[in-house]
């Protein structure tokens, strides 16, 4: 947080712009209606803790109320904010941020994986590991929401994981913050303590090209489960997916452009990339590039039966609303999106 205190707007999805005023320390924020004079102090709706006004009302961007350069980054579906120092410049893109706010919903994951895992368990989701999690955007979303929730993220990657630390878990209350453990690891190594749930998403588990490999990764799953906990995969196909493409997404302030670049449909390894155009101009060309197999639903069921779970379900994306529901036979989708879970018994 910066020294003192700042005034800044703050863009909310569908709604009229608001002015805050960050304080240092204490972690609150003070807000007014964009209708009332940002240097007045009567048109205070009173302070609350930073992340739950920030969840409440489902914030974009924020900027200095007097326009020079953006302070201070945040997105409705992360629940985390990102401090950049005033300067007369504008700052370098920041392609972690830029990812949240492109293609992770934090939140909503952790609200459906935490209603997913109450109903196919019958108990609630106490403690999520978030496997190959880079910013940990998920796990630190997921203890939000409940004191007795608890996280952990496990990623490789040392300087991804330090981002992590300098803005998604440092925006945590500090109580919160206590609650959410980062290991910079193998995914296999981490054993303890044992997680209810065990998500791998963002398709990161197909890095592993062979099946022995991801074979592997499950079994090592399974060990790191307490009794009746569960390991869940997105996973995503479909005739269009088969085939190289681009895809353009605009959103406030930038675009991001999603390329398979190739497809091949002996081993199904595939190359994807995700580029940024901002609005003033400048590109991030390959700011991720992937080198994945592209898994299918029953190759996924067949290893977690192997793996030793005692069940499987498959939740499918409904095309129309975007949700996810158990499906034993969905309809056929040219380019569907599914999760996998494995339940051990």
């Amino acid at each position: 947080m910066p020294v003192g205190c700042r005034w800044v707007w703050i863009w909310r999805a569908g709604k009229a712009p608001m002015a805050w005023r960050i304080n240092q320390g204490a972690q609150l924020v003070t807000g007014i209606t964009a209708s009332s004079s940002p240097d007045g102090g009567d048109a205070s709706v009173g302070r609350v803790a930073l992340w739950r006004r920030c969840a409440a009302v489902g914030l974009r961007w924020a900027h200095e109320h007097r326009g020079r350069t953006c302070s201070i980054a945040y997105h409705e579906r992360i629940g985390t904010l990102s401090w950049v120092p005033p300067s007369r410049r504008s700052p370098a893109p920041d392609r972690h941020l830029l990812y949240q706010l492109a293609v992770q919903a934090p939140a909503e994951d952790a609200a459906l994986f935490a209603r997913w895992f109450r109903r196919a368990t019958g108990r609630p989701l106490h403690l999520l590991r978030e496997d190959f999690c880079g910013t940990a955007a998920i796990a630190c979303a997921f203890v939000v929401g409940g004191q007795e929730r608890k996280a952990i993220g496990v990623d490789h990657d040392a300087a991804t994981l330090a981002w992590a630390r300098r803005h998604n878990l440092a925006a945590l209350p500090p109580k919160a913050r206590t609650r959410v453990q980062l290991h910079c690891a193998d995914v296999h190594a981490v054993r303890s303590p044992r997680a209810d749930l065990i998500v791998a998403l963002n398709f990161s588990y197909s890095v592993f090209h062979q099946r022995a490999e991801l074979l592997r990764y499950l079994k090592a799953s399974r060990r790191a489960l307490r009794p009746g906990g569960a390991v869940l995969l997105d996973v995503f196909g479909g005739g269009l997916a088969h085939r190289p493409f681009a895809e353009r997404h605009r959103h406030r302030g930038f675009d991001h452009i999603w390329e398979q670049r190739s497809f091949d449909p002996i081993t199904h390894r595939v190359d994807c990339r995700i580029h940024f155009e901002l609005a003033d101009g400048r590109r991030l060309r390959d700011a991720f590039v992937y080198d994945w197999r592209m898994w299918t639903v029953p190759e996924l069921v067949d290893l977690m039966r192997e793996a030793g779970f005692a069940r499987t379900q498959v939740l499918w994306q409904d095309p129309a609303s975007g949700s996810f529901r158990t499906r034993r036979q969905p309809a056929a989708d040219p380019h569907w999106l599914a999760y996998v879970a494995g339940l051990r018994s």
